[in-house]
């Protein structure tokens, strides 16, 4: 196991053969080149980036673009509620995660159940708890169609996803294509076998 994640490890990962790696962190607010090379590699590499959006606050507003989630060939995932809500307190612009053009898609990251001990629970807000969720999905997918490049799983996400723009019509056009479909999405990863693409 790793005892530390940064950009160093995501190429070990990729190279040990990893196809999806998840990375909730935020390592800028501007474009990196140095990043985006790691990007590039590990996509190259045949392995899946997906990134936390961001936090509401992160880089000074909920609009903002957050790095590495706004780099090219990530999957940047933002937040909703059990509403498909985007804000995380309905009615509060002020409560809601990141929303922009760099937005691929939205998973539940209000109020997400944690355990931090045996037998213990709480609840946390975060896109670093939304993007797990579709890094879990995009591994199911894989498991049944290994074949499935980053376009593909990309374009599957979208396409299954619900659509919740009209649900927060002060965010529309920046929550990606919606809240993901996990169900949906394997299903139709499944519908293909290898020798079908």
């Amino acid at each position: 196991s790793l005892a530390s994640m940064g950009y160093n490890q995501v190429l070990q990962l990729s190279y040990s053969g990893s196809r999806v790696i998840n990375v909730s962190w935020a390592s800028g607010c501007g474009y990196n080149a140095y990043v985006q090379g790691v990007i590039d590699e590990v996509y190259d590499n045949g392995t899946i980036f997906v990134a936390a959006a961001g936090n509401g606050g992160t880089c000074g507003g909920a609009s903002n673009l957050v790095y590495p989630a706004a780099h090219n060939h990530v999957i940047a995932v933002s937040s909703v509620g059990p509403y498909d809500n985007h804000e995380g307190v309905i009615g509060n612009p002020a409560s809601c995660h990141q929303h922009n053009s760099s937005v691929d898609i939205c998973a539940p990251g209000y109020n997400v159940p944690l355990t931090i001990g045996a037998g213990i629970w709480i609840t946390g807000n975060g896109t670093s708890f939304a993007a797990p969720m579709v890094t879990g999905t995009i591994g199911l997918m894989l498991s049944v169609n290994p074949c499935l490049t980053f376009e593909e799983v990309e374009e599957i996400l979208k396409q299954t996803a619900e659509n919740i723009d009209q649900i927060n019509p002060n965010y529309a056009g920046m929550l990606g294509a919606g809240r993901m479909d996990a169900g949906k999405a394997l299903k139709r990863a499944s519908a293909n076998s290898c020798l079908d693409i």
